[in-house]
């Protein structure tokens, strides 16, 4: 399928011609039910035709009016919490009327220094304004796709708005999906808690690393901060992913305890979960991991192997099925590496070195530890090289840190949330100094750790044949050492 996919967006093909030919490969394979092995490669040809017809469909819902020098007048809701950068303010738009009405837009706003009238935009809000619809470009020459990664999030178009060209208006969404209205709700909810946290005393960069960790909201962090994490090989505690909801899942699982039966119960937690996975803006890795667990919870019920590269492999085709240009999403290309990565090389390190650990278990649990950072890290070293130039050489050492600091950070996060919509006021004052020292602390060793010598290797300029041939090699490696553990072994 994901062939198929490249296909059809290196090939534009009218939309008839995959349709027809993935309706004949499925009356193909029907017809090769007595002959099971080439029964599979129809199976096959029929995946490879299914992913073309959906980048295809894609493509064609995604069409754009021509791009012109001329303004535009319209009314637009905003899908994102606004976000200073300078001269201007940055947020995600959906245009509700004129010719680019239903297209979601990246706008740069120009602030007003003198009324502050930016100050009163926030997520959810309605605006009428005027401006040019210009297409997405890579401003910097490197081998990230700018343009091609706002398409695989729906947005088609970019656009500059005058500080006296936009005013607040009241927007009529009734022509916009409900669950893009629920969304903008939860949103809303977000920036709600985010006020009640700064209001109890978590500020500055404190609250923006615990902000990006447990709510998404990566608005907030300065470019120092960034750095510090990708330089020490800590950026992915940042954006949410498997640890994080892992995390909540298992607080959720604590709080609806073991009594209740299990298909009620996991009903409860899932829904719980989902709802989450919309409050934070549904980002690829977000979303896997929620379908992974959405999976380990069916699987477990019927007692099913839970975790395993099918269960992978099945998030992968839901995802790619409902929108077929996640696969180009970086944030979907790392998420699915790495667990990859870790589901097959972390369970080659355990295994070929079981027998010479220590039977103590906090070392076995360091090691495990170890284990799933530098499976994770190998995974995703290649592409992160690729896409950012850069290389971070004390990432296992800094996951030492990184991993139990960030899941302590989580779990007082996820109560201060809970302390906060309950009538305890102390409590929560009490939390919120708890998470600021315990974040000081995390922000503190990674700059120490980002001060050491030879802390990353920048400037590195891979290609895509290059790329390959890491992931090769690295897939050799992995071998040998299963070939040579299970000779060990016999």
């Amino acid at each position: 399928m994901i062939i198929g996919i490249l296909i059809g967006h290196a090939v534009s093909f009218p939309l008839w011609l995959p349709m027809t030919l993935l309706a004949a490969a499925i009356v193909v394979s029907f017809f090769l039910s007595r002959f099971i092995y080439w029964q599979g490669v129809g199976v096959m040809v029929v995946a490879l035709f299914l992913g073309c017809t959906l980048i295809t469909l894609k493509n064609t819902s995604l069409h754009t009016p021509p791009f012109s020098e001329h303004e535009h007048t319209y009314q637009a809701v905003l899908l994102s919490e606004p976000v200073q950068r300078g001269k201007v303010i940055r947020c995600d738009i959906l245009v509700t009327t004129g010719m680019w009405e239903g297209h979601r837009v990246k706008a740069s706003i120009l602030r007003d220094t003198v009324d502050n009238n930016y100050q009163r935009l926030h997520v959810g809000d309605g605006i009428t304004a005027v401006s040019v619809m210009e297409a997405p470009v890579n401003f910097t020459p490197s081998n990230f796709d700018y343009p091609l990664f706002l398409k695989s999030h729906g947005f088609t178009a970019t656009t500059f708005i005058y500080w006296n060209n936009w005013r607040k208006a009241v927007v009529d969404l009734s022509r916009v999906s409900i669950f893009l209205r629920a969304k903008l709700s939860m949103l809303k909810f977000r920036q709600q808690l985010v006020d009640k946290i700064r209001a109890v005393g978590v500020d500055g960069q404190e609250l923006a690393v615990a902000m990006a960790m447990t709510l998404g909201d990566k608005s907030m962090l300065t470019q120092m901060t960034r750095d510090v994490y990708a330089v020490t090989g800590s950026s992915h505690v940042l954006a949410l992913s498997g640890m994080h909801l892992g995390i909540i899942y298992a607080i959720f699982s604590f709080l609806t305890g073991t009594r209740h039966r299990r298909m009620f119960r996991e009903t409860v937690l899932l829904t719980a979960i989902w709802a989450y996975v919309v409050m934070v803006g549904m980002p690829a890795s977000v979303v896997r991991a929620a379908i992974m667990i959405t999976v380990y919870g069916v699987m477990s019920m019927i007692h099913r192997d839970h975790m395993s590269l099918n269960t992978l492999s099945l998030t992968a085709i839901i995802m790619l099925v409902a929108n077929p240009l996640n696969l180009f999403d970086v944030g979907f290309q790392l998420s699915f590496l790495s667990v990859f990565s870790i589901l097959i090389v972390c369970l080659v390190l355990l295994q070929s070195s079981s027998h010479a650990l220590p039977s103590r278990r906090w070392w076995q649990g360091l090691w495990s530890m170890a284990c799933v950072s530098l499976a994770a890290q190998l995974g995703t070293m290649p592409l992160v090289a690729y896409y950012f130039g850069r290389i971070a050489c004390y990432g296992l050492v800094s996951s030492f840190v990184v991993i139990p600091l960030a899941t302590i950070m989580i779990y007082m996060a996820v109560v201060l949330f809970l302390s906060l919509l309950l009538p305890f006021p102390s409590f929560s004052v009490l939390l919120s100094q708890l998470l600021v020292a315990t974040t000081a602390i995390l922000n503190r060793s990674l700059s120490v750790i980002a001060s050491w010598p030879g802390a990353c290797i920048d400037n590195v300029h891979l290609n895509g044949a290059q790329v390959l041939l890491a992931y090769v090699i690295e897939a050799l490696v992995v071998f040998l050492v299963i070939f040579l553990w299970k000779r060990k072994k016999a």
